[in-house]
């Protein structure tokens, strides 16, 4: 990105987004030129001189129509000059599809005064309403998504991170309102989710949290509010955190006793998938809860659907009897063709499930992602899903994801195009994936 006070050249769509992502309180003055045209070129010119009368207040960004096809498209540029004016956000407040340096003149008085006002009236609102959410609890985290349904990656480790410390906690879905996830970067002057409040004040983010709660920095933070989630809470959370849940002692590949390690095996030879709770982790008041939420006497034992199955001798009799699995939902039954799209999406530590090849994409979406791995640098392998329509039709159950093309980091989905350039423009992907670069 070259910047010279506020006139600034982008080179890529990468570099356009950031620009707007940053700079949220400016009017942006979009100016979509071509070499070969110049009336466009001396309005360029123009729009570059006239930038510094409006610093502070306007981003002038000159775009080569013929070099930014993508930013020309997403604006529907079909002619040179074309001027826009739009907010950060890429909301389109004005066009001007004419080469007359006096109305870009007039245009650019008019609506930086008429943004500015709009700005400060907005940001009055709108910084009282964040305010408000931010100190309705002593712990609120605004994620994307849900607790029970985290819509990102770092919005679940930021979970996994607080559900660990035992911490009560209020959340935020930012996907729910595009005025609170774009307000909020400008008033905590912080651009990713998730974010994390501590009585009103701004934290941080992902890294900043883990790093703090690593030096227990985070729990002396909290302390002063009596954040220990209640033993009842917390059971019923395990409790209700998947489908079929085994309550032993231990962790999945390495219980502690004989006969949490045969529960474990009962399940994994009837090819059943479920999820482990490590009670040795737990305090007593949380396994007194598991007993009297649940009726349980002894552990391990199963839980299907929030309901308890039995403790090892009543799962025991049920397999023997071929029983077990038809209390499993069906979905939680690994059949074949699970394993075998589990081994597919494991192929190479970064894959892509497509239409066509890398080489010749078949649809447009895969074309972009296609190009966006390569403009990062990373291998990655692909699959063909025109090839195979069972894998085509199936794999949308299994990643519970209905288009294509999908990316996969790890074996875990991190989902389709939109994300994945969502992700790049906000400088989340490339972290995710750096580790994979092709070396020389």
């Amino acid at each position: 990105m070259e910047e010279k006070s506020n006139f600034v050249t982008t080179k890529t769509e990468k570099e356009f987004n950031q620009l707007c992502l940053h700079n949220f309180d400016k009017l942006f003055v979009l100016i979509f030129f071509a070499d070969w045209h110049e009336p466009s070129v001396h309005l360029t010119n123009v729009a570059k001189s006239l930038a510094k009368s409006y610093e502070g207040k306007c981003i002038f960004v000159p775009l080569n129509a013929d070099e930014n096809e993508a930013v020309a498209q997403k604006f529907n540029v079909e002619m040179v000059p074309t001027v826009i004016f739009m907010k950060s956000t890429k909301e389109v407040l004005h066009r001007i599809e004419e080469d007359s340096p006096a109305v870009l003149s007039k245009k650019v008085e008019e609506y930086s005064n008429s943004f500015r006002t709009a700005f400060e009236a907005d940001k009055t609102k709108m910084f009282s309403k964040i305010e408000e959410i931010t100190k309705s609890f002593p712990l609120i985290v605004f994620i994307k998504g849900s607790p029970s349904a985290p819509k990102c990656g770092f919005s679940e480790q930021l979970l996994n991170q607080l559900h660990e410390l035992r911490l009560k906690f209020s959340h935020f879905d930012i996907l729910s309102d595009e005025n609170v996830r774009n307000w909020l970067r400008h008033y905590s002057n912080w651009v990713t989710y998730p974010q994390v409040y501590v009585n009103g004040k701004f934290v941080g983010g992902l890294d900043t949290t883990k790093d703090l709660i690593s030096k227990g920095e985070f729990q002396k933070l909290v302390e002063p509010f009596n954040l220990k989630d209640e033993p009842e809470n917390i059971a019923q959370r395990i409790i209700s955190s998947a489908n079929v849940i085994a309550l032993i002692q231990g962790k999945t590949s390495a219980p502690s006793n004989p006969k949490s390690e045969e529960l474990v095996k009962i399940l994994n030879d009837n090819g059943i998938r479920f999820t482990s709770f490590d009670l040795e982790t737990a305090e007593e008041p949380v396994i007194k809860a598991f007993r009297e939420k649940l009726g349980v006497e002894e552990f391990p034992c199963l839980i299907v659907e929030k309901e308890l199955v039995g403790d090892l001798n009543k799962v025991r009799d049920l397999a023997s009897s071929k029983e077990l699995t038809a209390r499993i939902p069906k979905d939680d039954l690994v059949l074949s063709l699970n394993e075998k799209l589990k081994a597919l999406v494991n192929t190479s530590p970064i894959m892509i499930f497509m239409k066509g090849v890398p080489e010749a994409p078949q649809c447009g979406f895969s074309r972009k992602l296609v190009d966006l791995l390569n403009k990062l640098g990373v291998e990655y392998g692909h699959f063909n899903i025109l090839n195979d329509n069972t894998v085509r039709e199936r794999l949308k159950e299994y990643s519970n994801w209905k288009t294509y093309p999908q990316l996969y980091v790890e074996g875990e989905l991190l989902g389709g195009l939109d994300i994945a350039l969502e992700m790049d423009a906000q400088g989340e992907l490339f972290p995710m994936v750096e580790k994979y670069v092709k070396t020389s």
